[in-house]
């Protein structure tokens, strides 16, 4: 059998990324319109930032068992793999709703829920409609072969960004030209919430509203209050992570927290808030708007029935979000530096445990970070991510190596003994202006 993924050299300094595309297409006239015999699409097309191309093998399968069993075959592969699916059956239209996922759209993403492999899903509707939920992209069922063409390279760069990074002979180098700070100025700040919105718009994660919003950012109302770290080369925001804790309201008077630990919350606050005041509409409300739980993790009544215990746990815990990497610099070991430096903040905050959520293919990558699965499986965000989510947490303990290196980098930091590492807290003493 040919492997559907792999990434090979591709001349020129450049490797191909390897996507399959299998199409299941029902209207017999549509599947001759496409054309899927007449060889791969959009061959050649560029990776973004990522020094690739992608390679688009392209098969058809007659109907839906015969596609439950090739992704059954796909499914058992020991290597990870993406692939896209490309038909008009996942989609259907509802009297009242309208568009929504089919039960074969469902079905697909059940089955890949907990793998390691990765699907993206391309609808063909008649007529297009707004965003169906769990769709990756929906065009014209009598849109071109360029249209189509250009929905598949989406898809396939939200998969790529996704997937592990690509191996960079120059990373050693590279990555030594990069630190994570705390975010110093206003400036950085919005840097770091436009970094936010052009890779998830490249994942495919925003809402239409936020991605028409002139604005260029994305922010949610968990920013205004959390702790903001920035990953630098010179002077480029190149990664970006945060901190949402629940700190006293006057955290100004607290005597638990050092100076520069209430300065540079209380700056975030009012830089982010700031922000989200100048921002578009859409921007602006999302961000303004309260939040209805403390954490966003709990805001998913999915998690939050499955693991009770964390609603008592969350009072003295926190969450790591929104951790972002440019693709340019994927291999450098940036979010690895940005996870590090959060939890030195939370140990410096003395919080208790840190909470994110996670797709299931980067389980592995947050557990070398010394977090842990929750258990009972997975649970389904509700936000506009459209992915099944794998709770974890983190916990400041005696049987944690991870907490006690934590604790050991917050020293380091503090001594400036930590390369890779820039301040902890804002630079600029002043809580006022």
């Amino acid at each position: 059998m040919t492997r559907l993924i792999e990434v090979e050299p591709a001349g020129a300094g450049l490797q191909t990324f390897r996507v399959a595309l299998i199409f299941l297409i029902h209207d017999p006239a549509l599947l001759k319109s496409i054309a899927t015999d007449e060889g791969d699409f959009c061959d050649r097309s560029p990776v973004e930032d990522h020094g690739e191309i992608f390679r688009f093998p392209a098969e058809s399968v007659g109907d839906e068992e015969d596609l439950r069993k090739r992704l059954a075959v796909f499914r058992a592969q020991e290597r990870p793999g993406q692939f896209l699916l490309i038909s008009d059956l996942l989609a259907v239209r509802d009297p009242k709703l309208g568009m929504v996922e089919s039960d074969l759209t469902r079905w697909v993403r059940d089955m890949f829920r907990t793998s390691h492999h990765l699907c993206g899903l391309v609808s063909l509707t008649e007529p297009p409609g707004a965003r169906v939920s769990d769709v990756d992209a929906s065009i014209p069922r009598d849109a071109d072969r360029a249209a189509l063409c250009r929905a598949i390279v989406r898809v396939a760069t939200g998969l790529r960004l996704k997937a592990k990074p690509p191996v960079r002979a120059d990373a050693a180098s590279a990555a030594a030209a990069v630190h994570v700070e705390a975010v110093q100025s206003l400036e950085q700040l919005r840097d770091c919430f436009a970094l936010r919105k052009k890779v998830y718009g490249l994942l495919g994660y925003l809402p239409d509203k936020i991605t028409n919003d002139k604005s260029g950012l994305e922010m949610d109302c968990y920013d205004i209050g959390a702790v903001h770290f920035a990953a630098m080369r010179g002077r480029e925001v190149v990664g970006t992570a945060r901190l949402v804790t629940q700190l006293p309201a006057d955290l100004g008077r607290s005597d638990e927290f050092s100076i520069d630990a209430i300065t540079t919350c209380m700056k975030h606050r009012d830089w982010a808030e700031r922000i989200a005041l100048k921002a578009g509409g859409a921007v602006r409300d999302r961000a303004t708007s309260p939040c209805f739980m403390q954490l966003p993790i709990l805001q998913s009544s999915d998690f939050s029935d499955r693991w009770p215990e964390m609603l008592q746990l969350t009072s003295s815990g926190a969450e790591l979000s929104r951790v972002v990497v440019a693709p340019a610099c994927r291999g450098l070991r940036v979010s690895k530096s940005l996870v590090k430096i959060v939890e030195a903040k939370a140990c410096q905050l003395n919080i208790q445990i840190v909470l994110l959520e996670c797709i299931p293919s980067h389980v592995d990558m947050y557990g070398s970070y010394g977090f842990r699965p929750i258990g009972g499986g997975t649970h389904v965000r509700s936000s506009d991510l459209d992915q099944f989510a794998v709770g974890m947490w983190f916990r400041f303990d005696a049987a944690n190596r991870s907490a006690t290196a934590a604790e050991d980098l917050l020293g380091k930091i503090k001594m400036q003994l930590a390369p890779g590492f820039g301040p902890i807290d804002v630079r600029d003493g002043r809580i006022s202006g």
